[in-house]
């Protein structure tokens, strides 16, 4: 199966075919080996936290990359396994992730001790990795 490589804006490969030539099957396959390739730990390579890969995919499919509605699904369904899970922020404090803002996936309410931080609303911070 080819088709996994290809892309709606006709950026893939090997054929660079149009989003009307991408069979259904190709498109939730290609998102899936979007997100295995930027998690996955490969040689010297490290992966790229799972909120990263989730904000890097709700790019593509602004720009028209990704099928949105398997694209939207198959995140949303991502972040929501990570409810619960610790993380550490770019600030260097840790947290648990306690809810997925649905308007930005990529951005969740992290509890940090008694307090609540808000992705969405605090730009400067992100979650920089999955600790377990």
């Amino acid at each position: 199966m080819l088709g996994h490589h290809e892309r709606l804006d006709k950026s893939g490969f090997p054929l660079r075919i149009s989003e009307h030539g991408i069979g259904k099957l190709a498109r939730i396959l290609a998102i899936a080996d979007i997100f295995d390739t930027y998690t996955m730990k490969e040689n010297d390579i490290q992966p790229m936290s799972v909120f990263s890969v989730i904000k890097k995919m709700e790019e593509m499919h602004l720009h028209n990359i990704l099928d949105t509605q398997f694209n939207m699904t198959f995140i949303a369904h991502i972040a929501h396994t990570m409810v619960q899970h610790r993380v550490l922020l770019n600030d260097g404090r840790t947290g648990q992730v306690v809810m997925i803002n649905r308007l930005n996936v990529s951005r969740p309410l992290v509890q940090v001790g008694t307090t609540f931080v808000d992705l969405s609303k605090e730009h400067s911070l992100y979650i920089q990795e999955l600790l377990d």
